[in-house]
């Protein structure tokens, strides 16, 4: 098992701080589990923004969640904003962690795909 704060080497050598990279983390958590309660069928975002949630036995909408996910964009954008250079991804496959922190100078032109050959640093 890993230990929580294995990630935390990658994102302080972007030069994010401790802290910021912990909010990171947790925020990451935060999407990863949204996308899972999406992918299995718990919760759906409507036309309207709104988000219902769903008995995933009988796939009957019993009313409306709390949006957890455009806060947590909100703020990884924000945390990321602090930092000259970097940018991030949203990950919304579920079976990985969420967000991926990168150096805008190290896609060197490639497509932002290349996150997952070691240039992005993932919060988990």
């Amino acid at each position: 098992m890993e230990r929580k704060d294995s990630c935390f080497p990658g994102l302080l050598s972007l030069g994010i701080t401790y802290d910021d990279a912990d909010s990171l983390r947790l925020l990451s958590m935060r999407l990863r589990r949204w996308a899972e309660r999406e992918c299995n069928g718990e919760i759906s975002r409507r036309d309207d923004g709104k988000v219902e949630t769903y008995n995933t036995y009988s796939g009957e909408c019993v009313g409306l969640a709390r949006d957890m996910e455009t806060p947590a964009i909100a703020r990884v954008s924000a945390i990321v904003a602090k930092y000259p250079g970097l940018a991030w991804f949203h990950q919304t496959d579920p079976r990985g962690a969420a967000v991926y922190v990168y150096r805008v100078a190290d896609l060197a032109g490639r497509d932002i795909d290349a996150c997952y050959s070691g240039v992005g640093k993932a919060a988990y």
